[in-house]
């Protein structure tokens, strides 16, 4: 993350298996905290490392995050490759075994995790999605500040 000392991340892109449930979850409480910041500038971005290009958001995500206000009913899929991942300054990955596929994109230098991996709600039920929303919205807090809020200040 030494790229980014004395800089703020203006593109930031979060990543997951299918970017059907965490990375479009995470990107819209991303978004969400920013806009809460004043830091509209900032620009985020989900994709997967295995996901069905222009795929919806899961019914249960769109559920969830719809309780706090925030919007999937337009989110489509896609696929993680070279091109997203040059676009991204930060790469945020969903679980630890994403990196390597990141790092094999060309992103070594710009991914981090999350504090913990965070578990694939993927087929459970919206208990699940909403327990996922929960832990997502504190690691994306927790991961924000870290990254950018602390360049600003």
């Amino acid at each position: 993350m030494s790229k980014l000392e004395g800089s703020m991340p203006v593109k930031i892109l979060f990543v997951c298996m299918g970017n059907t449930c965490r990375s479009p979850m995470a990107q819209v409480i991303a978004q969400d905290l920013l806009a809460s910041q004043g830091l509209s500038d900032v620009t985020t971005r989900s994709a997967g490392i295995a996901a069905h290009p222009g795929s919806r958001a899961s019914g249960n995500a769109v559920v969830v995050v719809s309780r706090s206000g925030l919007d999937l009913s337009e989110h489509r899929s896609e696929l993680l490759d070279e091109e997203i991942v040059a676009w991204a300054e930060v790469v945020i990955v969903m679980a630890v075994h994403h990196m390597d596929q990141v790092i094999r994109l060309g992103g070594k230098d710009k991914v981090i995790t999350l504090s913990k991996d965070v578990p694939d709600p993927f087929g459970c039920d919206e208990r699940v999605y909403s327990e996922v929303f929960n832990v997502l919205s504190s690691l994306i807090q927790d991961t924000l500040e870290r990254v950018i809020l602390d360049t600003v200040v």
